[in-house]
């Protein structure tokens, strides 16, 4: 309780500095980021969607950085929006809401408002979110139709910080839209931003601009930030504080930012990852690094890392983790695999400790060769590694038809493999969905009284049936389709989960573009389990936890796939 108290006194006083110092630009910044969302995504005039939205976040920002007043900031919003956007208020007062007016009997005018299934944005998503400005008159929805629901309320109210607000329309007459379109300040700014020119914008606001648009994508359309514990809002001051000061590129910066949301499918697609790796594998067990595979004849499984380029491993973990997001334990398998990883070089330089002794050697970086391991184990066992090339669900059937036994690794990925046609052809009846699926209805704010559309299809069985005793063996690398494949065989009493903790993100993945140009992937539709528990950031737990040891490792054992075959193999004795 003192600690919130101590929170909310920090934040006003906080706010109330920043008005009253002469030159407040992270205020300013601040408050601009708000209110560009509440424009950007949720005014509804068709017209405006012709501005080119990163020339207007520049604008902008240039706007309003030098405001030393809250009512010369107030001033410059005004100037900023108004031409664009007529019917609105900031002031340094509250709003009343106003109910339903919108939608008043007789009401002759067609009405307009925003519908979002989840965020239409770089056109990349792999479902098709969908947003519309929506035609309602005489009590109907005309045209355009996303979904059933309109809104409530006509304005909509809030605190931008404390003593400022903000009102504006959710809902707007077509006839005062083309009022703004005609308008000659409208014509004027509308050329104006367009027409801005971004050859000497600096990086550092280019770094703002960016923020700008993810905080907001965040804001109105991410649907876990309960699940996150997020506190999104108050963490924007950090992040313009850290705009400004930071020394790391763009990408970089996103990637801090991006590691806050909580989210395993947070991505950059095209960050310049490197994809040239040390050759060898290795995992944490607790605070130690050990080789798990290796293909150089210097370095031995077991070997225990210390130093790489002189960095102690564990500092480097917690480094290469920022550039990661999710749960702890996904973040610590990724984060490892990323140590590893260099732009390619002539050498890097890998300090290893063997039977106490201390070795160094420079090992080049190149592409890792990852060795086919998919074999039959004996006459009833086949163990299928889903990383191995060469795998595919034809190939999985056929094994199927062979081989009474069936271990699928899924530990290193499921390798674009749809294993969902192979659990189809091991029920006879219409298989129960592995998770709720959901896009947010979103006609709102802030993420405000947010429905769901579910998105669930039958999974209906395949022909010919057949009847495999399989393991699944799980790590916290299987998140989305993974999970999917994972818990679909758990709850179908297709296989059993033999492994780790599974990473827990789950959803349609969507993609969004950055004014820098930089595609960032986060999670856009809501999974939960299919009793409505939650998933995200939780995972699958295992029918069975086994975890790798350090003696297990050192003794070049596979821990998990030699538990798995134990289990089938006294499963085979005692059906006989």
């Amino acid at each position: 309780m003192k600690y919130q108290m101590f929170m909310i006194l920090f934040q006003l006083f906080f706010f109330a500095s920043c008005v009253n110092k002469t030159n407040n630009a992270e205020y300013n910044i601040f408050i601009f980021t708000k209110t560009y969302g509440y424009f950007r995504y949720f005014y509804p005039n068709s017209e405006i969607q012709k501005i080119q939205w990163d020339k207007f976040i520049y604008f902008g920002l240039n706007k309003i950085k030098d405001c030393k007043t809250k009512q010369s900031l107030i001033d410059s919003l005004i100037v900023i929006y108004k031409p664009f956007f007529n019917e609105f208020e900031i002031a340094e007062r509250n709003f009343t809401q106003d109910y339903n007016s919108a939608y008043a009997t007789g009401l002759s005018d067609t009405l307009m408002f925003w519908q979002y299934l989840g965020l239409q944005s770089s056109g990349k998503s792999y479902l098709p979110f969908k947003n519309q400005i929506v035609k309602y008159a005489k009590g109907k929805i005309i045209s355009n139709s996303v979904f059933n629901e309109i809104p409530k309320v006509q304005y909509y109210n809030h605190e931008l910080s404390p003593g400022l607000n903000i009102r504006f329309p959710v809902v707007i007459s077509s006839n005062k839209v083309g009022k703004t379109n005609i308008s000659l300040p409208f014509r004027k700014l509308f050329e104006v931003v367009n027409n801005y020119n971004t050859d000497t914008i600096s990086n550092i606001t280019k770094r703002l601009a960016d923020l700008v648009e993810f905080w907001n994508i965040i804001q109105h359309f991410y649907p876990y930030h309960q699940e996150s514990g997020l506190d999104w809002d108050n963490k924007l001051t950090q992040f313009i504080t850290e705009a400004q000061k930071s020394t790391t590129s763009n990408e970089d910066y996103i990637f801090k930012i991006g590691h806050i949301i909580k989210d395993c499918h947070f991505r950059i697609n095209n960050a310049s990852y490197n994809f040239f790796y040390l050759p060898f594998k290795a995992k944490f067990i607790n605070e130690t690094l050990i080789v798990t595979q290796t293909q150089h004849n210097e370095l031995n499984i077991g070997d225990i890392v210390l130093k790489i380029n002189n960095t102690n491993v564990s500092d480097l973990l917690n480094e290469k983790s920022l550039f990661f997001s999710g749960t702890e334990w996904f973040i610590k398998e990724y984060a490892t695999n990323y140590m590893l990883a260099f732009n390619k070089q002539d050498s890097v330089t890998v300090e290893y400790k063997r039977e106490n002794k201390v070795y160094y050697t420079k090992f080049v970086p190149d592409k890792y060769k990852h060795s086919n391991s998919s074999k039959a184990i004996n006459n009833n066992l086949y163990y299928i590694n889903l990383a191995d090339d060469g795998i595919s669900i034809s190939n999985i059937i056929i094994i199927a038809g062979k081989y009474k036994n069936i271990i699928i690794d899924m530990r290193n990925g499921n390798g674009g493999i749809n294993l969902l046609e192979f659990f189809q052809h091991l029920s006879s009846d219409t298989l129960v969905p592995p998770f709720l699926f959901a896009l947010p209805k979103i006609l709102y704010p802030d993420y405000t009284n947010v429905d769901y559309l579910n998105t669930n299809e039958n999974i209906e069985p395949l022909v010919p049936k057949l009847n495999n005793n399989v393991v699944i063996l799980s790590s916290p690398q299987c998140i989305s389709y993974s999970e999917s494949m994972i818990k679909l065989a758990q709850i179908n009493k297709f296989a059993t989960i033999i492994g780790e903790r599974t990473g827990g993100t789950n959803g349609v993945i969507n993609y969004s573009r950055l004014p820098s140009g930089l595609i960032i992937g986060w999670t856009g539709g809501k999974c939960v389990n299919i009793n409505g528990s939650q998933h995200h950031l939780i995972g699958i737990s295992p029918d069975i936890e086994v975890k790798p040891t350090l003696s297990g490792i050192k003794a070049g054992k596979d821990e998990v796939l030699e538990y798995a075959i134990e289990y089938l193999q006294k499963k085979l004795v005692n059906e006989k």
